[in-house]
């Protein structure tokens, strides 16, 4: 068997073993195969797995956001005001 023949064989080799691979996602949409776990027995190592603890972080740090708005809002307001009477008075 000469070398070519061996390349053949683990070209092949390594063909066929590309073909049985079991995607991730679709190459097209993006979208995970929601059969990869069913059909390897391990995770889809590209689904993001997320916890009720970082939903409720998440969620805190919405309302956190939310009341910091609400604040920053209100000393606009109270800003506009005040420069609306300063230019009164000076008009």
């Amino acid at each position: 068997m000469g070398s070519n023949h061996m390349h053949k064989i683990f070209r092949d080799a390594k063909i066929e073993d590309e073909k049985s691979k079991i995607p991730t996602h679709d190459p097209q949409t993006g979208e995970l195969n929601p059969n990869y776990e069913d059909l390897t027995g391990q995770p889809n190592p590209l689904e993001i797995k997320t916890s009720k603890k970082d939903i409720k972080s998440f969620n805190e740090l919405i309302k956190e956001t939310t009341k910091n708005v609400l604040i920053l809002k209100k000393e606009v307001r109270e800003l506009e005001d005040s420069m609306k009477r300063v230019y009164k008075k000076y008009l």
